[in-house]
């Protein structure tokens, strides 16, 4: 899914030379950001995606009985809630720079849409998905839901092995698997009656390569490649939230005379007990 703004190339270099048009700009990024992010995130489909409105606070009521965990913005890892009825989510700025020195602004060849595209998604959403898949992954660790494996024989059988741990604990299903573009050839071999494949035009729109053994199947680098994660159903899983969603400001550095656009969300997560698993490959 590639970022598309209704600007042409050379009025957006245009907008971009001064500071009026950098907020013209920043106003005219704003839905095709959003529209971007939501066919970019993975963390935003596996989660409940719950983005803010303005005034409201990141606190969710939680059952007595359930197991919660907050995603710990300094190290990525899980936090047991405490409160008995409250789930408090901190979060954390992911932000990038998009600036260009007025001279290659001013160049032919300047793409600053492109720019746009790589840094958000490089340095915004793929920093959102590493963090949470640690979380995650640590978070099955942490409860032992871990299947143990070498490169030489993982299989789909390995896949289903880890599927059954987390449908193993009550009532939950399994929803979605992650996995590093190295284990693709894996996914690929399954024989229809386990794998139904997406069309290319919907792998690349969602990033989604389809569905092995009921599970939505996510390709992406920001999954190690010495693991592969699974969760339960985003109903079960728990919430990914934006307190604010994808924005873009004018920026202006006067000391090296560049200029454009600082890119960047504020979230954070928690999730349920038992609604991860993870196989670790040696």
């Amino acid at each position: 899914m590639a970022l598309k703004v209704n600007i042409e190339k050379k009025a957006m270099a245009k907008l971009v030379q001064s500071k009026a048009g950098l907020t013209v700009l920043s106003a005219k990024m704003r839905q095709p950001l959003q529209e971007f992010r939501d066919h970019t995130s993975i963390v935003r489909e596996i989660f409940q995606s719950d983005e803010l409105s303005q005034g409201e606070l990141p606190i969710y009521d939680k059952d007595v009985e359930a197991k919660a965990y907050t995603l710990d913005i300094h190290s990525a890892t899980p936090v047991t809630v405490q409160d008995k009825t409250k789930i408090y989510v901190p979060t954390k700025d992911h932000a990038t720079i998009v600036s260009e020195p007025m001279a290659s602004i001013k160049t032919r060849g300047f793409n600053f849409n492109k720019r746009v595209e790589q840094k958000t998604r490089a340095e915004v959403f793929q920093e959102e998905d590493k963090e949470v898949f640690k979380f995650l992954s640590t978070l099955a660790q942490t409860e032992g839901n871990t299947i143990a494996a070498t490169a030489a024989n993982l299989s789909l059988d390995t896949i289903s092995d880890a599927i059954g741990i987390i449908e193993s604990k009550g009532e939950k299903i399994a929803g979605s698997i992650v996995i590093n573009p190295t284990h693709l050839s894996l996914i690929r071999k399954a024989s229809k009656d386990v794998f139904t494949p997406n069309s290319n035009e919907e792998i690349m729109r969602t990033g989604r390569l389809g569905v092995l053994y009921g599970c939505k199947v996510y390709s992406t680098a920001a999954m190690p490649a010495d693991k592969i994660l699974i969760t339960s159903t985003p109903d079960t899983l728990g919430v990914f939230v934006d307190v604010v969603g994808v924005q873009a400001l004018p920026y202006i550095n006067t000391d090296t005379r560049q200029q454009g656009l600082s890119v960047f969300t504020n979230s954070g997560a928690y999730a349920f007990g038992s609604s991860t698993a993870l196989i670790t490959i040696a």
